[in-house]
Parts: C-alpha cells; structure tokens; sequence
C-alpha cells in the first residue's frame, strides 16, 4: 500500500526543489530519515483527509497539519526551498486529491486506507517519530523513501 505514495512523492520533490540540479549521481540518502518523503507523505495524507472527510476529522487534520508545519519550518531552515514554495506545493496536492476524491474517498480505495492507517496510530508516537526524524539539522532529502 505504502509504495503507490512513492510515485507521487518522487514528482512532487521534483517540482519542489528545482534548484537541485537532475543528474546521473546517485540520489542522497540519510540514515536519520527522508525528511522530503515525510513531507510529501503527510502532505497526501492530509489533503486525503480534507477531501473525505473535512469535518469528522478536524481535530485529527488539525493535529496533522501540525506536523506538517514541523516539517515544512525544518525544509525552510535547512535549504533554499521557501515557505510559500512548500504551501504552494500543498494547495496544489490538496487540489489534486479533491478533483479524483469521487475515486479517492471510496472506503477500500488505497488513499483512505492509507490515511485510516495513519489517523489510527497513536498521536503520542507520531510526535516521538517526528521528533526523532528532525532532532538534527541537516539537508532534506527523498531517500530512503519508505
């Protein structure tokens, strides 16, 4: 289930920090984490969220979003990429998952698995994960990516 968020995650990273040159070198990694996936990963989840189900879940999209705005102030201290690179980013993924949400919100769909899985871990251990993945300043990378 999780490898269908690659893609997407892979594209938008691209799109995102244009001041990395694509060449042939091998992509970086961090054994700490892949701080842009994360990003990437949460950003669909949360645009999933409020296109399925924006009012059911508001405390948890709140608590989300949250997360994401962690992530996003370490990518912004941590490279040239901008806040307002990184909202736009998420205003454009959360336009995408709402133009496909009559195929995305179907309960068996992998999109609303995906984020039931998420929404069901304890909130107190996605704050541990999260302060473990960003206890270090470091460049953001995409790899390893799940």
């Amino acid at each position: 289930m999780l490898k269908r968020w690659i893609g997407p995650c892979l594209f938008g990273l691209a799109a995102l920090l244009p001041q990395h040159a694509i060449t042939a070198e091998v992509p970086k990694t961090d054994p700490r984490g892949a701080v842009l996936c994360a990003w990437m990963i949460y950003t669909e989840i949360e645009a999933v969220g409020e296109a399925c189900s924006p009012q059911q879940d508001r405390d948890f999209l709140v608590f989300l979003q949250s997360q994401i705005d962690r992530i996003k102030a370490f990518i912004v201290r941590n490279s040239n990429t901008t806040q307002a690179a990184l909202e736009e980013q998420q205003r454009q993924v959360r336009a995408s998952e709402a133009h496909r949400s009559s195929v995305s919100c179907q309960p068996d769909s992998e999109s609303v698995q995906m984020y039931n899985a998420i929404k069901s871990v304890d909130r107190r251990q996605i704050i541990a994960d999260m302060d473990k993945l960003l206890e270090v300043d470091r460049e953001p990378v995409a790899n390893p990516c799940l």
